[in-house]
């Protein structure tokens, strides 16, 4: 007797769950390494001098875009669009929820690990923006990677991969500078967000969107001679 292969759905998950697994270890390492340090402060001081006016202006006006609820309006947003275009309103859904879930578990691991906040008061150029919540993973850039990412996998059939990889790379990149201008976050803060949304969110898009599975179709015995 032999046994009923899986799925196809199946083995095409189970790289997507290998590395949400390697992301997971990876952000959990970074975590315990970096939650009592600052040893990339340097880095984060160095983009916050570049804070002219206008580059205030710009990145402040991001930041500040992307906080609730104009971030839940944005993803409304964006999420009404793969709706119109698949003329489903399940698929707007489907990437709503993608999104949400790709972020929940920053929050999480934010009150894991505690790392505090760069110092605001030792940089030559600080925004007043004075975030109340912990510093590690960046949640802005969680959320703007994730929404990129899942942005780009459900306009898949619609918009050719050369287009779609540079303007999420383009927005991951985008985030990460703003965080640190703004002097918010330190870079090892967005590099666990940004791993853990490039291996959570393409995972949880092919679940939610696995076609179902087919019926086994039914063995015929053979009837044995009389």
């Amino acid at each position: 007797m032999t046994d009923t292969p899986p799925p196809a759905f199946q083995h095409s998950l189970k790289p997507h769950l290998t590395r949400v697994g390697l992301a997971l270890a990876f952000v959990l390492a970074l975590g315990t390494l970096v939650r009592r340090s600052d040893f990339d402060y340097a880095i984060t001081h160095a983009f916050n001098a570049k804070r002219s006016d206008t580059v205030a202006t710009i990145v402040d006006s991001i930041y500040l875009g992307l906080q609730v609820p104009y971030s839940i309006y944005l993803l409304l947003g964006c999420a009404l669009l793969v709706g119109l275009v698949y003329s489903k309103t399940r698929m707007g859904l489907l990437f709503l929820l993608t999104v949400a879930l790709a972020w929940l578990p920053i929050p999480l691991i934010k009150a894991l690990f505690s790392r505090p906040r760069p110092d605001m008061s030792t940089m030559e150029n600080p925004s007043g923006i004075v975030p109340t919540d912990l510093s590690f993973p960046s949640g802005h850039t969680a959320f703007v990677s994730a929404l990129a990412i899942a942005l780009a996998l459900a306009l898949a059939p619609y918009v050719r991969r050369r287009y779609r990889y540079p303007l999420v790379a383009l927005a991951m990149l985008t985030i990460m500078v703003v965080v640190m201008t703004t002097g918010v976050h330190f870079p090892t803060d967005t590099i666990g967000s940004m791993v853990w949304a490039l291996a959570a969110t393409p995972a949880i898009w092919a679940i939610l969107t696995r076609p179902p599975a087919s019926p086994t179709p039914a063995t015929t015995q053979p009837r044995a001679a009389h």
